[in-house]
């Protein structure tokens, strides 16, 4: 079982810490990639999104799945060989403590920490300036 939980800790940082870089990178270049999934006042301000952000957006959403399953099978392949073998339970809580480390990173760091007490000058959208979604620590944690 303790092979099990650090495995997925293990897997779980690096996939987080990853994804946390791309994320603020992505947000950098380009922060109306995620203006459709953001606060409500922030999406009626913005408006509908356009064509080179949805399409960074469709291959963000494809890298980070690609990047996930990679994740998962290295994180399963190890596992196999710390235990010599492999059952249901110890692969489901594997992948478990991956996607709920990632879940708690996202809010806490990314949404939380990053997005709402940073907030860096570079997430903002032009014409949002001020909007109240900008602090809406509530809006994040319905998302997790």
């Amino acid at each position: 079982m303790q092979a099990v939980i650090e495995n997925g800790l293990l897997f779980a940082a690096i996939f987080s810490l990853i994804m946390s870089v791309i994320i603020i990178f992505s947000l950098r270049r380009n922060p109306m990639v995620l203006a459709e999934r953001g606060p409500e006042d922030i999406r009626q301000a913005v408006g509908p999104i356009d064509e080179r952000a949805r399409n960074q957006r469709r291959t963000f959403g494809i890298l980070t799945l690609l990047f996930l399953l990679v994740i998962l099978i290295l994180s399963i392949y190890r596992l196999n060989l710390i235990q010599g073998g492999l059952t249901f339970w110890s692969v489901f809580l594997n992948i478990f403590i991956i996607v709920m480390v990632w879940n708690l990173v996202d809010l806490l760091v990314i949404d939380w920490l990053f997005l709402i007490v940073i907030q860096p000058k570079f997430i903002i959208i032009p014409g949002t300036e001020g909007l109240k979604g900008y602090k809406d620590f509530g809006f994040h944690f319905r998302g997790f």
